[in-house]
């Protein structure tokens, strides 16, 4: 966070985007090697190689769809929730190739049924 604050004397603010660009260009930057851990998940991201960080990121798609589906509005009025019967993934989703592999399916599968498994009949 601290490579994202440009600090001029005693003032304090948040870098711009071209600050960021051209910081992120220089080689051996603070910014680069304070994003390294980061690129190095995302660079060349398979599920296979990084199975938990693909659970998680299957499992805040869910939730999002899930608050998405339900509106305050909806809620308020007692309607049923809909979270259960229209929560079924959409694989393109979460598919960045265009052939969906088994590893990527199984994930996908697996967060979907606990899903449906913990949200309340």
């Amino acid at each position: 966070m601290e490579a994202l604050i440009d600090v001029e004397g005693e003032k304090r603010r948040i870098i711009t985007f071209g600050q960021f660009e051209k910081t992120l260009a220089l080689p051996n930057s603070t910014l680069l090697r304070a994003l390294a851990p980061l690129t190095k998940i995302i660079a060349n991201f398979h599920p296979g190689t990084h199975p938990v960080f693909w659970r998680i990121l299957c499992a805040e798609y869910f939730l999002f769809r899930a608050l998405r589906l339900n509106t305050r509005k909806e809620l308020e009025d007692g309607s049923p929730d809909r979270a259960k019967t229209e929560l079924e993934p959409i694989t393109d989703d979460l598919c960045w190739k265009n052939v969906m592999d088994a590893e990527v399916e199984a994930s996908m599968r697996i967060g979907w049924e606990y899903l449906m498994r913990s949200l309340p009949n």
